[in-house]
Protein backbone atom coordinates (compact mmCIF):
# COMPACT_ATOMS: atom_id res chain seq x y z
CA UNK A 1 0.00 0.00 0.00
CA UNK A 2 1.60 3.13 -1.58
CA UNK A 3 0.53 5.57 1.83
CA UNK A 4 1.31 8.83 -0.48
CA UNK A 5 -1.18 7.93 -2.33
CA UNK A 6 -4.10 7.50 0.15
CA UNK A 7 -6.96 9.98 -1.41
CA UNK A 8 -10.55 11.08 0.04
CA UNK A 9 -12.77 11.10 -2.31
CA UNK A 10 -16.14 11.63 -0.28
CA UNK A 11 -15.93 13.04 2.96
CA UNK A 12 -19.84 13.31 4.34
CA UNK A 13 -20.07 12.31 8.25
CA UNK A 14 -20.73 9.56 8.74
CA UNK A 15 -20.44 8.50 5.23
CA UNK A 16 -16.38 8.52 3.44
CA UNK A 17 -15.10 7.44 0.59
CA UNK A 18 -11.07 6.39 0.05
CA UNK A 19 -9.01 5.61 -2.67
CA UNK A 20 -5.59 3.73 -2.28
CA UNK A 21 -3.07 2.49 -4.49
CA UNK A 22 -2.01 -0.90 -3.55
CA UNK A 23 1.02 -2.99 -5.28
CA UNK A 24 1.76 -6.27 -5.61
CA UNK A 25 5.61 -7.24 -5.25
CA UNK A 26 7.40 -10.04 -5.77
CA UNK A 27 10.51 -11.67 -4.43
CA UNK A 28 13.23 -12.80 -7.15
CA UNK A 29 14.94 -16.51 -6.26
CA UNK A 30 17.79 -18.63 -7.75
CA UNK A 31 15.56 -20.81 -6.75
CA UNK A 32 17.77 -21.26 -3.69
CA UNK A 33 18.34 -17.84 -2.32
CA UNK A 34 16.50 -14.79 -2.39
CA UNK A 35 18.00 -12.38 -4.44
CA UNK A 36 18.56 -9.07 -2.36
CA UNK A 37 19.92 -7.22 -5.52
CA UNK A 38 16.90 -7.39 -6.83
CA UNK A 39 14.00 -7.90 -5.09
CA UNK A 40 11.09 -7.02 -4.14
CA UNK A 41 9.90 -5.92 -7.41
CA UNK A 42 6.73 -3.85 -8.34
CA UNK A 43 4.77 -6.09 -10.72
CA UNK A 44 1.38 -4.68 -10.09
CA UNK A 45 -0.21 -1.59 -9.00
CA UNK A 46 -3.47 -1.33 -8.33
CA UNK A 47 -6.12 1.39 -7.18
CA UNK A 48 -8.60 0.09 -4.49
CA UNK A 49 -11.80 1.87 -3.12
CA UNK A 50 -13.30 1.46 0.41
CA UNK A 51 -16.44 3.07 1.29
CA UNK A 52 -17.04 3.65 5.70
CA UNK A 53 -20.04 4.24 7.13
CA UNK A 54 -19.29 5.41 10.73
CA UNK A 55 -22.91 5.10 12.42
CA UNK A 56 -22.96 1.79 11.73
CA UNK A 57 -19.59 0.66 11.53
CA UNK A 58 -19.23 -1.03 8.39
CA UNK A 59 -16.72 -1.06 6.14
CA UNK A 60 -16.70 -1.72 2.11
CA UNK A 61 -14.16 -2.57 -0.93
CA UNK A 62 -15.42 -1.50 -4.42
CA UNK A 63 -15.85 -4.56 -6.53
CA UNK A 64 -16.88 -3.76 -9.94
CA UNK A 65 -18.82 -0.86 -11.29
CA UNK A 66 -21.07 0.07 -7.91
CA UNK A 67 -20.80 -2.80 -6.65
CA UNK A 68 -19.09 -3.16 -3.05
CA UNK A 69 -18.56 -6.26 -0.25
CA UNK A 70 -19.07 -5.81 3.12
CA UNK A 71 -15.56 -6.24 5.07
CA UNK A 72 -16.27 -7.76 8.51
CA UNK A 73 -14.04 -6.63 11.22
CA UNK A 74 -13.21 -10.30 11.59
CA UNK A 75 -13.32 -13.36 9.51
CA UNK A 76 -10.73 -15.43 7.29
CA UNK A 77 -7.33 -14.32 6.08
CA UNK A 78 -9.09 -13.42 2.33
CA UNK A 79 -10.81 -10.82 4.04
CA UNK A 80 -8.78 -9.62 6.82
CA UNK A 81 -6.13 -8.12 3.82
CA UNK A 82 -8.61 -5.74 2.96
CA UNK A 83 -9.22 -5.18 6.39
CA UNK A 84 -6.28 -3.99 6.91
CA UNK A 85 -5.59 -2.16 4.00
CA UNK A 86 -8.99 -0.24 4.60
CA UNK A 87 -8.03 0.29 8.17
CA UNK A 88 -4.89 1.74 7.54
CA UNK A 89 -6.02 4.09 4.53
CA UNK A 90 -8.91 5.60 6.89
CA UNK A 91 -6.59 5.56 10.28
CA UNK A 92 -3.73 7.55 7.21
CA UNK A 93 -6.34 10.48 5.93
CA UNK A 94 -8.11 10.90 9.66
CA UNK A 95 -5.50 9.79 11.94
CA UNK A 96 -8.40 8.36 13.60
CA UNK A 97 -8.90 3.99 13.56
CA UNK A 98 -12.51 2.48 12.18
CA UNK A 99 -12.98 -1.30 13.09
CA UNK A 100 -9.27 -0.54 15.58
CA UNK A 101 -9.41 -0.18 19.03
CA UNK A 102 -11.80 -2.31 19.93
CA UNK A 103 -12.76 -6.34 19.73
CA UNK A 104 -15.38 -8.24 17.99
CA UNK A 105 -16.77 -11.74 18.53
CA UNK A 106 -14.98 -14.33 16.46
CA UNK A 107 -17.07 -17.54 16.26
CA UNK A 108 -14.67 -20.69 15.90
CA UNK A 109 -15.00 -23.57 13.66
CA UNK A 110 -16.47 -25.72 16.44
CA UNK A 111 -18.90 -23.51 17.54
CA UNK A 112 -17.20 -21.78 20.26
CA UNK A 113 -15.99 -18.08 20.27
CA UNK A 114 -13.27 -15.91 21.27
CA UNK A 115 -12.99 -12.06 21.11
CA UNK A 116 -10.16 -10.83 18.98
CA UNK A 117 -8.85 -7.32 17.55
CA UNK A 118 -9.75 -6.47 13.99
CA UNK A 119 -6.12 -4.79 13.87
CA UNK A 120 -3.26 -4.99 16.51
CA UNK A 121 -2.30 -1.59 17.86
CA UNK A 122 1.47 -2.70 16.75
CA UNK A 123 0.14 -1.96 13.12
CA UNK A 124 -0.76 1.94 14.17
CA UNK A 125 2.58 2.18 15.51
CA UNK A 126 4.51 1.27 12.22
CA UNK A 127 2.19 3.31 9.59
CA UNK A 128 3.11 6.33 12.89
CA UNK A 129 6.46 5.54 12.75
CA UNK A 130 7.32 6.75 8.70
Amino acid sequence: MDKSSVAVQKYAPPDYQIAVNVMRVSFTTNGFDLDLLNSPRIYETKTHYYYYNWDSRRMYRLISDNKYDYIPPVGDYASNSSVIEGELAFYIAYHVKFYGGRKYKYTLPLGSYSYIEAVPDEVYLLIDSY
